[in-house]
């Protein structure tokens, strides 16, 4: 048997390795939730323009914030939910509204890497009230600001 071919067992060792959520408007209501949820499974970086609730301070309206943040974690997936949601508030204040909702997630895209999956939160009021429950698929049509701005971002 001293011609047999012997194998030689190697071990291989697999590291686990957990993917990276960064969430944005992490200290509001839905990014709160979602890093409770996420956390067991994924590494979970919450971030906040207001740093609450052991978060880290972005905000996505400043660009070099965003450009640092994002290089420095390197994220796999982000989940934008920052937002200005203040309907009443968008409504006489278009310039800041547009700037959280729609160029904030413009500055998220421009300084990712080109392999990150971006999960960008809607709203419904990017539709006109009229029928429901909606789909990705029906016509849009805002009836304030609020709702074009978040139009716009996903456009």
């Amino acid at each position: 048997m001293e011609n047999c071919l012997s194998l030689k067992k190697e071990v291989v060792s697999y590291k686990f390795v957990k993917k990276t959520i960064l969430i944005t408007g992490a200290s509001g209501q839905l990014g709160s939730s979602l890093y409770f949820d996420l956390s067991s499974s994924f590494n979970v970086i919450p971030t906040s323009k207001s740093n609450k609730r052991k978060s880290f301070k972005l905000d996505i309206v400043n660009k070099k914030n965003v450009k640092e943040l994002l290089n420095k974690y390197e994220p796999d997936v982000i989940i934008n939910c920052a937002a200005n949601t203040d309907v009443d508030f968008c409504e006489t204040n278009h310039s800041l509204c547009r700037k959280v909702n729609t160029e904030g997630l413009y500055n998220i895209i421009k300084y990712s890497k080109k392999n990150v999956k971006i999960i960008q939160i809607s709203s419904d009021y990017i539709f006109d009230g009229k029928r429901g429950p909606y789909s990705e698929t029906d016509p849009t049509h805002p009836l304030n600001f609020y709702g074009k701005s978040k139009l716009e971002a996903e456009n």
